[in-house]
């Protein structure tokens, strides 16, 4: 997954908005970013340490690993959900199932 690491709070941010989707198929969702959501506090300094990085590269991981929800059925309807902004775009493509 080729995800750059974030070098400042608007880039933190934007991560934590990209993989916010994705958080309720995460165990320990919010102990796991919690060292990504303390750079965003108005009174700490941005410095990204080694408990930012180990929790930037478990979400890199969660996020490529097996098991993958579902998938594709052909035979379904796909749902394709979108965004975009000035300065970026993003795309996630879905399906439901009966169960």
């Amino acid at each position: 997954l080729t995800m750059p690491q974030p070098i400042n709070i608007t880039e933190v941010r934007r991560l934590l908005g990209m993989i916010s989707w994705y958080r309720r198929f995460i165990s320990s969702y919010s102990d796991l970013i919690s060292p990504l959501t303390n750079l965003l506090r108005k009174d700490t300094k941005f410095c990204w340490n080694s408990d930012c990085e180990n929790a930037f590269r478990e979400i890199k991981d969660i996020l490529i690993s097996s098991p993958i929800l579902a998938t594709p059925n052909f035979d379904k309807e796909f749902v394709l959900q979108t965004d975009a902004s000035s300065v970026g775009i993003g795309a996630v493509l879905t399906q439901f199932y009966d169960n």
